[in-house]
């Protein structure tokens, strides 16, 4: 995926600040404090410090996921544009697609 020449607008502007400002969106989804569950996969109590992955909306379209301490970032691998994860984010109630179904906050601060 790294040699991807879809990747390639991305990796210029990361490395050598080529192009206009690429686009992301933040927000926090939890607080750094709070503690889950996962019955199936971790039944203790656990704290989340950072967990990503990859959104592939169509074919082509890849958006990363990172939440670090419950503040998750995203950007389009392929272009300065977050459209389409706005859209996935209405569609889907606002959730977050790193979340794991299975997975339950067990208290909020």
């Amino acid at each position: 995926m790294i040699d991807m020449p879809q990747l390639d607008l991305l990796r210029e502007f990361a490395r050598y600040g080529k192009g206009k400002f690429w686009n992301y969106h933040q927000r926090r989804i939890y607080s750094e404090e709070t503690r889950f569950e996962d019955p199936l996969h971790h039944p203790e109590p656990y704290k989340v410090l950072h967990e990503l992955d990859f959104l592939i909306l169509k074919p082509g379209i890849y958006y990363f996921v990172l939440v670090i301490m419950g503040i998750e970032y995203v950007i389009n691998c392929g272009a300065s544009e977050l459209d389409l994860y706005r859209l996935w984010l209405l569609e889907n109630d606002d959730i977050s697609p790193i979340r794991r179904f299975s997975e339950r906050i067990i208290n909020k601060k």
